[in-house]
């Protein structure tokens, strides 16, 4: 019982880990974007870029926690927090780090970032759910579970 409590232990290490990371990414690159919103300071984008694309995340979560196989849950769940995630946010650092050097982008170079970003993301999605023999309308969930509630906060929050 104790090894599993200590795996346990370690698993969730190894997944906050990566959230963290991911919550201060997602955030500078909100923040980021706060020049082209008027009303939005740096800090607010910071919050309410997480509270945009974490919603979509925290839903996929949830789904698959409910809905898939306990055989292939921890796998999928550790893969799309670990891999997924980050290697399609690290794509957003370059941009980041350029608005620290330079003030003023046109709106298409951060839609360019999201939109390689998505893209990657979703490539590596698509190759973990055919390798763990999961039909790819779980693909679609997840690419819904991302996009519509982002669209729909956005709207509340920002517009």
């Amino acid at each position: 019982m104790d090894n599993q409590r200590g795996n346990a232990i370690v698993a969730v290490f190894f997944l906050i880990l990566p959230l963290s990371v991911a919550m201060g990414i997602t955030g500078l690159f909100g923040g980021s974007l706060a020049p082209f919103f008027p009303d939005i300071d740096y800090w607010k984008g910071f919050w309410y870029f997480n509270l945009i694309a974490g919603t979509g995340w925290l839903l996929q979560l949830l789904l698959a926690t409910v809905i898939l196989k306990s055989e292939i849950r921890a796998d999928y769940i550790g893969y799309l927090l670990t891999v997924v995630m980050s290697v399609g946010l690290l794509l957003l650092v370059p941009y980041i780090l350029l608005t620290f050097v330079i003030s003023s982008f046109p709106i298409w170079l951060p839609l360019i970032f999201i939109i390689g970003s998505f893209l990657i993301m979703l490539y590596r999605h698509y190759v973990k759910v055919d390798f763990l023999d999961i039909p790819q309308w779980w693909t679609v969930s997840w690419v819904l579970c991302l996009w519509v509630p982002s669209f729909i906060i956005a709207n509340f929050l920002v517009f």
